[in-house]
């Protein structure tokens, strides 16, 4: 629940209405596009905010895909299914603001066989940057992957995407999918904490690859 009390100061506000707290500048936007001005009221929410806003914290945990152990946060919720014969599919869903959902795909193939899987998670990376300026990060692991991840800051859809290969056959790719409102998919601002939550949790993924 949200409070517009008019015409008061911030004091004021917390004195009338104790046990809440200062809404995010993010949700003030929001209510100022739906025609709230910042310069009439004060906007005061409950102190416990709404678990979408929160950031996940770097707790994790491990879940087995094929025999693969993959580190994923412990704050969000994972899902591991087979998909055919040589995939399985990881969804791992953040519950916090622009409803980021990291798909990842565990595919199999024959040692030293992976070349036209990469291809092919190359092609659909370049699809979804779309031409857009984006960080590009490589490094390898001392059990022999291959990493590299691209972070494309001002993609409303899928800023974050990864790729990782061993030479045993296994190919590890993933986009995550943000649902950012459409009052704030311009501002790349809005989703910025998440964005870097998530590639921390990609990157510490990728190094622990067994």
């Amino acid at each position: 629940m949200i409070f517009y009390t008019k015409n008061m100061t911030r004091m004021e506000n917390l004195a009338k209405h104790p046990g809440e707290r200062r809404l995010q500048w993010w949700e003030r936007r929001q209510l100022e596009q739906q025609g709230c001005s910042s310069a009439d009221w004060e906007l005061i929410g409950k102190l416990k905010a709404d678990p979408r806003m929160e950031i996940p914290d770097s707790e994790y945990v491990c879940v087995d895909a094929a025999g693969t152990g993959i580190l994923v946060n412990g704050n969000a919720r994972t899902g591991v299914k087979p998909h055919g014969d040589s995939c399985v599919w990881i969804d791992v869903v953040y519950g916090v603001f622009a409803s980021p959902v990291m798909h990842l795909t565990l595919t199999i193939c024959p040692p030293g066989k992976t070349g036209s899987v990469t291809d092919n998670r190359h092609e659909r990376m370049s699809l979804n940057l779309g031409g857009r300026r984006h960080e590009l990060t490589e490094f390898s692991t001392p059990s022999g992957w291959i990493c590299e991840m691209a972070v494309a800051r001002n993609s409303p859809t899928t800023p974050v995407q990864i790729l990782a290969r061993n030479n045993d056959g296994r190919v590890l790719s993933g986009a995550m999918v943000l649902h950012t409102p459409d009052s704030l998919a311009g501002d790349p601002a809005a989703v910025a904490p998440i964005i870097d939550a998530v590639t921390r949790d990609m990157t510490l993924m990728m190094k622990n690859l067994p």
